[in-house]
């Protein structure tokens, strides 16, 4: 049976989509929890994202359904970027989850970003312009 589990994160949610198969989809993710205020109910994503992982070191598909930070922010803090080096190494001893398949609307492709989007905006769109 495919299971839907979905993530407060904030704003916006995250969903983790696993497949009767065995396929595991992401669509969106934003770190947007504090750790150090025990009052924010958001929860601590990358930790229940690898717990859920296990030994697995990928998702098969991760999705941005569009470029507002709220589903997208420290993205480039958790996943490996096939095109960008920076964004391959370690982070605090651990490994990236790579993204076997990235998906994201046309827009995040051949839109021009606006002149005040982060490096994080800019980052995903690079990587997806290079994936298609």
């Amino acid at each position: 049976m495919h299971r839907a589990t979905f993530y407060n994160i904030g704003s916006a949610d995250c969903i983790r989509i696993d497949l009767e198969n065995g396929r595991k989809l992401l669509f969106d993710y934003a770190h947007m929890g504090d750790p150090d205020d025990k009052d924010d109910l958001r929860c601590d994503l990358p930790r229940e994202l690898r717990e859920d992982l296990g030994d697995r070191e990928e998702y098969d598909v991760v999705v941005f359904t569009h470029l507002d930070n709220d589903h997208y922010a420290r993205a480039t803090e958790f996943f490996y970027f096939e095109h960008i080096k920076k964004y391959q190494t370690e982070v605090d001893g651990v490994a990236r989850i790579k993204m076997i398949e990235m998906w994201v609307p046309a827009a995040v492709i051949t839109e021009a970003l606006s002149a005040d989007a982060d490096a994080e905006a800019k980052a995903i769109q690079k990587e997806a312009r290079e994936r298609f």
